[in-house]
């Protein structure tokens, strides 16, 4: 699920990831390598675009967090989700998304979802002894 690539290796939300939620419309069009008329016949306001940003990237996390849920190495598992949930240019993206208030039904049932993944992730491998008795999900998912 890509909402912002608008042409291939061009991805939008570069421009947050590098200038953070100040990063403006042009500079955003500039990287996705189209026109700002075209972001704008996607999104009506930068706001629709900040939250189809978020949304986008919990949903990748979300991709990746549902995946190892049920794989019989506990420890492979997670550490498959924390190696993509740390990647550098998940850190970029993951300091702009921290510092955007993004109010939206969509990214809170997406955000809790993947909340609830990490946890049941967590709880297994806790349980398999795989990591420390006192972690919790919410530990992992911060």
């Amino acid at each position: 699920m890509q909402i912002l690539s608008f042409k291939p290796g061009h991805d939008g939300a570069a421009a947050f990831a590098a200038q953070g939620i100040d990063a403006s419309v042009s500079d955003i069009a500039r990287r996705a390598g189209i026109a700002k008329g075209t972001v704008f016949s996607h999104f009506a306001t930068k706001e629709e675009l900040i939250v189809a940003v978020v949304a986008n990237y919990l949903a990748e996390l979300k991709e990746v967090a549902e995946r190892p849920v049920k794989a019989p190495d506990l420890c492979a598992a997670l550490l498959e989700f924390l190696t993509v949930a740390g990647d550098r240019r998940r850190q970029r993206d993951l300091t702009f998304l921290m510092s955007a208030s993004v109010d939206n039904a969509t990214v809170t049932e997406i955000r809790n979802s993947l909340h609830a993944d990490v946890s049941a992730l967590v709880d297994r491998a806790r349980a398999g002894g795989t990591i420390r008795h006192d972690a919790t999900g919410t530990d992992v998912f911060l």
